[in-house]
């Protein structure tokens, strides 16, 4: 983000690949700076609603 912070397709590109490798957290961290810079990507939103509910998840089975 910090080499360019106000393209999305970079933003998306990382938001991407971390959800990839399950870092919910820092995921939604990057979609949401996606919907900030490109408030009109709907897709931002619904991938933050799946990852928070990923995360739910994955530490519901963590803690088993």
């Amino acid at each position: 983000r910090q080499h360019a912070p106000r393209d999305p397709s970079v933003a998306r590109a990382l938001a991407e690949l971390l959800g990839r490798r399950k870092l919910y957290n820092l995921a939604i961290e990057a979609w949401e700076h996606v919907r900030r810079i490109d408030p009109t990507d709907h897709d931002a939103g619904t991938q933050i609603k799946d990852l928070a509910a990923s995360e739910t998840i994955s530490r519901s089975q963590r803690g088993r």
